[in-house]
């Protein structure tokens, strides 16, 4: 591996291949590049793995359904478990969409935030002045070093895999997807003249006199202080990061092809972090009655023909009014009807699973809580029906020895 690309990879904090990264993560006092992408990662990963309210209701409804006692209840229950469970696969797609849509542009964005960490710290550095060298004496070198009040070159080792999951973040991040907006400039080397000591590293005879061979002043070197590098204008015309009135972060990048690069990635990012998904909406029974898959399975239900594959012509024109009546026509009426009984159901404390103590299920709103339960009450049904399948088996032999004596 380059040592450049080593170079650019360490200083906005992206990991190493094992064989090439050593030391132990150290995620303090991060670079901006760092908790910028960072944080975007974070953001995006949090939309990816958001549970929506129809997920929720999707799992309590089909817990509800499993643990109820009473068959009618589980009969009405059957139709909106299948609508619940029809939006959350159609959620997921939309999330495996987002999640493929996006991993591009976060390669992109990592990329130029090494990219630009890197150059940043070269950018910090000058030509260090040092005057009154003879030329008798030892070698002298010229000194590079940081500029006034910079560090240099970031010497801090943290992954952005490591970054993502600090419990504790930098104070910076707070403000860095929501408050500062990149401000894109490319590098380039001083052009300027050798008599320009503020800006130009260049080596010459001290006083300015002659360099010639035999002047007396040719034992006296002086080093002007100067930058390496000079920011010229900003490199892009996109929309980068969040807009006017942000705090301007500067960037440094080798290209304007970079600076386009790092702007499409943001740009996009910000895009994406802005999209809500799938709509509740869709999925609400009580605004679903010509949904044609609900029809279905509330003509199943109300004229008990749980194989029938379409509504037949004499029920089709009245079936929305039966899903209306079913599960009401408001949040209200369909929480009356049918979802206060599911929100009430009593299942196990997290801490006591023995049952002991219970819960309303309402208050169960973690996916992976509620698929442990599902699994539980499964277990549970099915020992149950073992049972009664061994308890009707004891009770004819019963009735056949009785049947013999």
């Amino acid at each position: 591996m380059s040592i450049w690309l080593v170079f650019f990879l360490t200083s906005a904090g992206l990991r190493l291949p094992a064989s090439i990264a050593q030391g132990t993560p150290n995620c303090t006092d991060d670079t901006e590049h760092a908790i910028y992408a960072g944080e975007a990662i974070k953001q995006l990963q949090a939309v990816a793995d958001t549970s929506t309210q129809v997920e929720i209701r999707s799992l309590q409804a089909k817990l509800a359904m499993i643990s109820a006692s009473d068959a009618g209840f589980q009969a009405r229950l059957v139709p909106i478990v299948n609508l619940y469970e029809r939006c959350s696969l159609r959620l997921e797609e939309t999330k495996k969409q987002f999640r493929d849509r996006t991993s591009n542009v976060i390669i992109d964005l990592e990329q130029g935030t090494a990219a630009a960490a890197a150059l940043e710290a070269m950018a910090m550095m000058q030509i260090d002045t040092d005057v009154g060298k003879t030329i008798s004496a030892a070698n002298k070198f010229i000194k590079i070093k940081p500029a006034a009040g910079k560090t240099g070159i970031p010497t801090k080792y943290c992954p952005l895999s490591e970054y993502i999951k600090q419990a504790q973040p930098p104070a910076k991040a707070a403000a860095a997807r929501t408050e500062w907006k990149l401000d894109l400039k490319t590098i380039e080397q001083d052009p300027a003249a050798a008599s320009d000591h503020t800006s130009t590293a260049a080596m010459c005879c001290a006083a300015g006199a002659s360099c010639g061979e035999g002047s007396s002043d040719a034992a006296q070197l002086a080093v002007k202080g100067g930058k390496l590098f000079k920011s010229a204008t900003s490199a892009t015309d996109k929309t980068v990061g969040k807009p006017a009135g942000k705090t301007s972060k500067q960037w440094a990048t080798a290209t304007k092809q970079m600076a386009e690069q790092i702007a499409h990635a943001d740009a996009h990012i910000a895009t994406a972090l802005a999209q809500t998904g799938i709509s509740d909406t869709n999925c609400n029974p009580w605004q679903s009655h010509s949904d044609a898959e609900l029809q279905l399975d509330v003509y199943r239900l109300i004229y008990k023909k749980p194989t029938a594959t379409k509504i037949s012509p004499v029920e089709a024109t009245s079936i929305a009014q039966k899903v209306k009546e079913l599960y009401g026509s408001s949040e209200e009426e369909f929480d009356n009807l049918i979802w206060n009984s599911v929100k009430s159901t009593q299942v196990p404390k997290k801490e006591d699973p023995s049952g002991g103590k219970t819960q309303e299920l309402k208050d169960v709103t973690d996916r992976n809580r509620l698929n442990d339960l599902i699994q539980t009450s499964r277990s549970k049904t099915s020992v149950e029906e073992v049972q009664k399948v061994e308890d009707a088996k004891s009770t004819m032999r019963k009735k056949k020895l009785e049947a013999q004596k």
